[in-house]
């Protein structure tokens, strides 16, 4: 299931066991995210790039929020390890959805959001 299809469809898949496919531009630490491609992966550097840099908590970034799904450190925290020969390519990930990490549909977790506590990561292909 594409990223771009799996997260407005969160709250009714969670507790389900999906495979959730996109692009990942890294895994390490805080961050692992999963987007629907490259170029929403970009788009999302430059949305947190001026989040970070605003000096007042009203700002609104002049870049909209693309879409993605936060991967959770797995079993063992392992995940990580095992997603580190696919970072910047195209991959599935396998796991249960959970919407601990959403509030009305928009991220809601400060450090690593879990949107899917993977299980298993292999590579993947860009959905057409």
């Amino acid at each position: 299931m594409a990223v771009d299809k799996l997260v407005p469809d969160i709250e009714r898949l969670n507790g389900k066991r999906v495979t959730a496919t996109g692009y990942l531009p890294e895994c390490l630490g805080y961050e692992c995210r999963l987007f629907a491609n490259e170029a929403d992966a970009r788009r999302a550097a430059n949305y947190f790039a001026e989040l970070k840099s605003a000096r007042r908590p009203s700002f609104q970034p002049k870049v909209k929020e693309p879409i993605w799904l936060g991967i959770g450190v797995g079993k063992n925290m392992k995940f990580d390890e095992q997603a580190k020969p696919f970072v910047g390519g195209y991959v599935k990930v396998t796991g249960v959805v959970t919407n601990r990490c959403r509030f009305q549909g928009r991220p809601a977790c400060s450090d690593r959001s879990t949107d899917i506590e993977p299980d298993s990561i292999e590579a993947g292909r860009r959905s057409q």
